[in-house]
């Protein structure tokens, strides 16, 4: 998948790389990696001062 902010990199089925670009932005908590993966990425936007 590329988009102007978000790009998987795949090679044959497999997940190598993910690159989220600084123009990547969304409202709520977004995760870019499957639930089964030992690690995850995710993305969450915060305003400054809300906790």
């Amino acid at each position: 998948m590329i988009n102007n902010a978000l790009e998987y990199i795949r090679f044959e089925d497999k997940l190598y790389g993910i690159i989220v670009r600084s123009t990547f932005c969304e409202e709520n908590i977004r995760f870019f990696t499957p639930p089964d993966f030992s690690q995850q990425l995710a993305y969450m936007r915060r305003f400054c001062g809300v906790w």
